[in-house]
This record gives C-alpha cells, sequence and structure tokens, in this order.
C-alpha cells in the first residue's frame, strides 16, 4: 500500500511505508513550516497511542525538533486540549487513529489545537518532498501529565454529573487508558476491561461489530463504551442496542443546541442529526468528510457543536 498524506495526517504500515526516514523527514518539515511564520523556534506538544512502534516513531520524531512538552500516552482530544492548556506552537500525536496495530501515523495540529487545514498540510507536504537531509539535534524536552487539566477542561463543559453511576470502559489497550482517570474525576465508577496497553484484543475499529460481546457485561452498569487507539472515535453500547455516532452526535446536539446556533456535520451524517437540530431552533451546515473541515466552518459560522457522526466523534468549542 502506498503512504497515505492527506488533511487527517500521514499514515501507513510502519517500517513498509512507514518508514523511520519519513517520519524523520516530516517531523523536519512541520518544524520548518512553523519556524517560517512565527520567525523562532516552535514550542511543540507529543502525544502518542499505544501501537507497537510508538517508541520507535517517537525517536525519529524527536531527532529534529528543538522545544518538545511531552505528554505521554494520551488521546487525541487530550493532545488538541494540551497544545492550546499549554499555550504551545502546535502539537504531533504519534498514531494511526482506528487503523490496526501494524499502522502508526502522525497526526498535526495548529496553535489552537486543531488538525491542520487541507492548504496547511498541503504546504507541508510539498516542503516534506524538498527534504533531503536532516540535521539531528537534542532538543529540549519538558514533561507533563495532562489528564487532570483535561478533566477539568471537560468539567467546563457538561458541568457537575450526578455520582453513583457505573460504566463499563473498553479501550483495547490504546491511549483510552487513560478514559478511567477523567471518570474517577466526576465520581463515576468504572469496569475497564482490556486495559492492558498495546495489548489489542478486538479490532481497532469500534463498531456493532467488534463491540457485541459487551452486552453481556453490561449488567448492573448503565452502558459501556469502546475506544479505536487514539480514543477520538467512541461507540456506546447498550443491554438493548448499539448506540451510532450518528445517534450520540444527535443527543450532544440535544444538549447543546439552542434556538438560531449553527451545528456542523460532514456530508456523511445521518438526518437524525439535521432532524434534532431543527427541533432545537437551530440550523445545519454540511462540509465535506474530515475533522478540519469541520473544525474550519465551526470557526467560521461561530458554531458550538458539531462533529462527524459516520466516525463517532463530536467536537464542542471551547468556551
Amino acid at each position: 500500500m502506498a503512504l497515505v498524506e492527506s488533511f487527517s495526517g500521514i499514515r501507513g504500515v510502519y517500517g513498509t511505508e512507514f518508514t523511520k526516514d519519513v517520519v524523520k523527514r516530516y517531523a523536519y518539515a512541520f518544524m520548518e513550516y512553523l519556524k517560517g511564520r512565527l520567525g523562532r523556534e516552535p514550542v511543540i506538544v507529543l502525544g502518542y497511542d499505544t501501537r507497537p512502534s510508538w517508541k520507535d516513531v517517537r525517536k525519529e520524531v524527536l531527532r529534529p525538533l528543538s522545544k518538545v512538552i511531552d505528554i505521554g500516552i494520551a488521546t487525541t482530544p487530550m493532545a488538541e486540549f494540551a497544545v492550546r492548556h499549554l499555550r504551545a506552537d502546535a502539537g504531533i500525536m504519534i498514531t494511526a487513529s482506528h487503523n490496526e496495530p501494524e499502522y502508526n501515523g502522525l497526526k498535526l495540529m495548529g496553535p489552537n489545537g486543531a488538525v491542520l487545514s487541507p492548504k496547511e498540510m498541503g504546504e507541508i507536504i510539498e516542503l516534506y518532498k524538498r527534504t533531503a537531509d536532516v540535521p539531528t539535534r537534542e532538543p529540549v524536552i519538558i514533561k507533563r501529565d495532562i489528564v487532570d487539566a483535561y478533566a477539568e477542561f471537560l468539567r467546563g463543559i457538561v458541568g457537575e454529573l450526578n455520582t453513583g453511576r457505573k460504566i463499563i470502559i473498553d479501550p483495547n489497550g490504546g491511549a483510552g487508558i487513560t478514559a478511567d482517570r477523567v471518570f474517577r474525576k466526576f465520581a463515576i465508577e468504572t469496569r475497564t476491561v482490556n486495559s492492558e496497553p498495546g495489548t489489542f484484543n478486538r479490532k481497532v475499529e469500534p463498531d456493532e461489530k467488534s463491540l457485541a460481546y459487551l452486552k453481556e457485561m453490561i449488567d448492573g452498569h448503565e452502558f459501556a463504551a469502546g475506544f479505536d487507539c487514539d480514543a477520538d472515535r467512541v461507540e456506546i453500547v447498550t443491554k438493548e442496542r448499539f448506540v451510532s455516532g450518528h445517534y450520540l452526535l444527535a443527543l450532544i446536539v440535544d444538549e447543546i443546541a439552542s434556538k438560531k446556533d449553527i451545528v456542523v456535520t460532514n456530508i456523511a451524517t445521518s438526518g437524525v442529526v439535521k432532524e434534532i437540530a431543527s427541533r432545537k431552533g437551530a440550523t445545519v451546515k454540511e462540509v465535506d468528510v474530515g475533522e478540519s473541515n469541520v473544525v474550519e466552518e465551526m470557526l467560521k459560522s461561530n458554531a458550538k457543536v458539531g462533529g462527524e457522526g459516520s466516525s463517532g466523534g463530536c467536537i464542542v468549542r471551547p468556551s
């Protein structure tokens, strides 16, 4: 297979098309792009999921960088938050998201924590193609634990929750293993299954088939949540049914949207979201598939909420 280079990031099978050289050159191209914009050495947040190759990829990413805030194993939403919270210039998340463990990749983020726009990624891809020799440096690395601060950020969005709730979390050995700490901050009792980092007991992408076994565990719990490897996708299972990402986004729109609000979705999102938005007096704007397209339109429209129901992703504008 060919290396995938798009606005969603860079990814491929590690050691085949996604090689050490590719990683090093893309990290260097990203840093040079940032230096050109900032006129100085950039401060970059670095996070990673638990794929077998994460240590090797991290080592190559660091080679050309100068100043790094390493947040360790983290979800992509945590890394995006960390860029803003730590006032960094950009972020790199080492992940291939919902692809299987033999893959790895890079998600590149701007100063607002959002993945780069197609135009920005296009410029970096061109820089990468023109890059041959990459100088090796000894970057200044600061390690930061971001989980508690991320939990407080979520509290600012959802407020306090009723205590005594019990749920099941299935991170499948991925970065979602950090979710247990987040839920504890809300006094939610969790039962975590498949929690050994880097041990993948099911298909990485959570869907109705891969999460079917969770139905048998739900007695005594409200629901079960299954994540992909970088935990930017989640699907919900109840005793009665599999609740797709389209319905999750509709529920969140129902909670957040109000009259005259704009809700941004991609063109692959179910009409149920539009129906709920209409009931709330809100208007839906549809964009092409891709998180960067949703974020770009949310910024233009000053939208409070948006997402891609097709991937179980919901984006809430930071207050």
